[in-house]
């Protein structure tokens, strides 16, 4: 990083040779600090712009081992610059908890104050840093304390909007939601002013409909803030009118509501449509029903288009329209087979055959919505305390942060993942369904892809079934006139064929890829570009995942420094936590 971003025009007054030293820190030019120390030790304490050190600019860089260096060559982990700033509050803005640790180990202290009042967890909230948040809590600092304004870390969170960060702070009541700063704000005016729409639907939930009534020193409540706007230049401020709007109008009393309807729409919306579109083309329009089906495809292939994984809803709940749509393919399948097809079956065991496999399918399905697929409460334990793995470990050992989950506040191992739909952590998670509203991890990942078999297997057997329930229909009629007559007559089944067909082939290139990942021990969301298992062992890793016990081995663990694999083979890789079999 040059030093041309730091440098201000007070700065051309400093010693030259410390602003070579500041350049240095910012370049993370090691070998240049040393030097430089070496000949002039002194100029590790000499204040600079603003009063800066070289240790506020390492810190400001971020580079742990530029300030483990300026530390062992002296340089004070409590210097103040002209705002009063250590370089604990400069570490604390960059969100980094591993530099506080290092300054916290050189005797640096974590609750000196700014001339603003603002002290470390302040800074952190600012930036939205979980990890330096967490670090602090397991430092005995808690998140009530003010600046000058008489603003907590949750004020600060909300006016930057870290949806994280605020979460972390709403959770375990480690703030206070209703305090108001100097102004009368409290978190939720913070929320509305910024048009920060989802943090307010959170804090609407967490306090409830009394919090609409609060007013600021000027007198406004949250609605009064939102109306001072102009709802068409922001999204948060155009989704926040209606909705204090609506609940302004509600009792206090009453209870906050998701969006049930919304969702419940986009759920039952595919199979209640579909429906209709049959009532209509058998009872109404029979002259017509190919126009009436494609009308309702055209709609729910438009509709899933258009969908995201979440509701266009400040609540961000998870969308179920592909669940539903799923649910809608598996249901018109089974009916219009049961309704039409048994009769033009040459053989009866056909019908037998078929019941039996729907069942086995709906028994999967079943298991696979209401199994837990291996959700992971306790982190990783300490080989010599046997206690939980804290985020200061982490900090001491140099690992990296991102192996602490913010939201389960628990310390995963590497091959765990945090799924933010569901919002919970998995062990060895595969990916998050949509069709099954559902994740996809250790305990159901093979019962997973015993579904896409089975179902695949069903559909086949669908669109067997439907070739002789033509062919006993239509025996004389070659294809080219049979195909627009069913179009027009009997469309219901010909569009149920071409839906499965186009399923059956997603479903078996779906399986493969399963299977290609499994082999090589991984999930779809561990891999690993590099692999050096044989197809011996590849063939093992499959036979075991589809008899519902761990890989024969896996390649999760390569080692990019020593290129090898510390894992044996012959041994299954065993999971690191209590997670149930399948």
């Amino acid at each position: 990083m040059s030093s041309q971003a730091f440098r201000g025009p007070e700065e051309t007054s400093v010693n030259p040779e410390l602003q070579v030293l500041m350049h240095a820190v910012s370049s993370c030019a090691g070998v240049a600090v040393q030097q430089l120390l070496k000949q002039n030790p002194a100029l590790v304490k000499e204040k600079g712009w603003h009063g800066q050190t070289a240790l506020h600019r390492a810190c400001l860089s971020g580079d742990g081992a530029m300030v483990r260096l300026l530390l062992e060559y002296g340089a004070d982990p409590n210097a103040t610059n002209d705002f009063l700033e250590t370089p604990v509050h400069y570490a604390s803005k960059r969100g980094i908890p591993t530099l506080v640790h290092i300054l916290a180990q050189a005797g640096g202290r974590l609750d000196v104050k700014d001339k603003s009042g603002k002290t470390a967890v302040h800074n952190a909230a600012q930036t939205g840093s979980v990890y330096m948040l967490q670090y602090l809590e397991e430092k005995g600092f808690g998140f009530r304390d003010v600046d000058n304004s008489l603003q907590s870390p949750l004020h600060c969170v909300c006016s930057f909007g870290h949806l994280e960060a605020f979460k972390y702070l709403l959770r375990k009541g480690r703030s206070d939601p209703r305090q108001g700063d100097s102004k009368g704000d409290t978190p939720l005016h913070i929320c509305v002013r910024e048009g920060y729409a989802h943090g307010s639907w959170l804090l609407i939930n967490y306090l409830g409909l009394e919090c609409l009534h609060v007013k600021n020193n000027l007198g406004q409540t949250p609605l009064d803030i939102i109306k001072q706007f102009d709802t068409s230049k922001k999204t948060g401020h155009s989704q926040l009118l209606p909705l204090l709007t609506e609940l302004s109008k509600m009792s206090q009393n009453s209870k906050v509501q998701g969006p049930n309807q919304l969702w419940y729409f986009h759920l039952l919306m595919p199979t209640v449509v579909y429906a209709f579109a049959v009532l209509l083309a058998l009872n109404v329009f029979p002259n017509y029903q190919g126009i009436i089906f494609v009308l309702a495809l055209a709609y729910i292939i438009k509709s899933a288009m258009k969908a995201s994984h979440r509701l266009n809803h400040v609540s961000r709940w998870a969308n179920p329209l592909f669940a539903g749509t799923f649910c809608a393919g598996m249901l018109h399948t089974m009916l219009v087979y049961y309704w039409n097809i048994p009769n033009y079956l040459p053989h009866q065991i056909l019908l037998y055959i078929s019941i039996i496999c729907n069942i086995f399918q709906l028994y999967l399905y079943y298991k696979l919505i209401t199994v837990d697929p291996g959700v992971v409460k306790t982190g990783e334990l300490n080989e010599k305390t046997r206690q939980p793995v804290t985020l200061s470990d982490l900090c001491d050992k140099n690992s990296t942060m991102e192996l602490f989950c913010h939201e389960c506040e628990i310390v995963r191992s590497k091959v765990t993942k945090h799924c933010k739909l569901c919002d919970l952590c998995y062990y060895r998670m595969d990916h998050h369904c949509l069709f099954l509203l559902k994740c996809v991890a250790y305990n159901n990942h093979a019962r997973f892809v015993w579904f896409l078999i089975e179902t695949a297997f069903v559909m086949s057997m669908f669109v067997f079934q439907a070739y002789l329930y033509v062919k006993s229909k239509y025996p004389e009629k070659p294809y080219k006139t049979m195909i627009p007559d069913m179009f027009w007559d009997d469309c219901w089944i010909l569009s149920m064929v071409f839906l499965n067909v186009g399923s059956i082939i997603w479903a078996i290139s779906l399986i493969k890829y399963q299977l290609d990942v499994v082999a090589r021990g991984h999930t779809t969301y561990f891999q690993q570009k590099i692999s050096t298992l044989t197809a011996v062992d590849k063939l093992f890793n499959v036979l075991y995942f589809l008899r519902g016990r761990a890989v024969y081995i896996t390649d999760f663990e390569f080692d990019e420094k020593e290129k090898q694999y510390p894992t044996q083979k012959g041994y299954p890789v065993q999971p690191a936590y209590p997670v149930q079999n399948v």
